[in-house]
């Protein structure tokens, strides 16, 4: 199985990290698979450019970057390395910007991945809330695995935390119930910073990929 994952300068190494403090999912792998609660996976950290915020957003270059995902790099992945590389072996996940387009890839290409773990996802943010409007037009929602977190311990969080709770709202309305497809986590403490996503990276990685 594969794992996706978008800011990848963020992800493994506190040294390439923006504020010197990564994801840790490689510890949290290295944990986690010997003791066989998930599954044996591949995880992929592509890093975003200074253009994150376009590349990110699927109401400007999202569609764009999703075509990069599933034809470029994708296919490049699954050449190279031993993959499993059905939809049923592949997830997507990020924060902030990057919690926002891999709600995006899950939602419109079920047929790509299974699932995304989505942590303080930008679903209502500078006026645009075009996630929320996808899921208002859709009519049968895909058997789409989601995680969603926030945190409430800063102005950021707390603003990004009201999109998710509408985003949840549309989700149950839709048919998408918790402690089935859907699995919403908050912080009261936590700040918008990889060291809070770092402390619940264990969380997602279970339900995603449970052995």
């Amino acid at each position: 199985p594969v794992l996706y994952m978008h800011d990848g300068q963020q992800v493994f190494d506190p040294q390439t990290s923006t504020w010197k403090q990564d994801w840790e999912i490689d510890e949290w792998c290295a944990k986690l698979i010997p003791q066989k609660e998930i599954k044996e996976i591949i995880v992929v950290a592509a890093y975003s450019t200074e253009d994150r915020f376009v590349e990110y957003n699927p109401s400007l270059g999202g569609p764009q970057y999703a075509r990069f995902m599933i034809e470029e790099l994708k296919p490049f992945i699954d050449r190279e390395y031993r993959t499993l590389p059905g939809a049923e072996s592949t997830a997507v996940a990020g924060a902030s910007m990057g919690g926002t387009i891999s709600f995006f890839l899950a939602w419109t290409r079920p047929d790509v991945y299974f699932g995304a773990a989505c942590l303080s996802p930008a679903f209502r943010f500078k006026n645009d809330q075009y996630c929320l409007d996808l899921v208002r037009r859709t009519a049968r929602p895909p058997d789409t695995r989601l995680y969603l977190y926030c945190g409430l311990g800063d102005p950021t969080e707390q603003e990004l935390a009201e999109g998710m709770k509408e985003m949840v709202g549309l989700l149950e309305t839709a048919g998408v119930s918790r402690g089935g497809n859907l699995q919403v986590v908050e912080d009261l403490a936590a700040k918008h910073s990889e060291a809070a996503w770092a402390k619940h990276s264990g969380e997602w990685l279970l339900p995603l990929f449970r052995k």
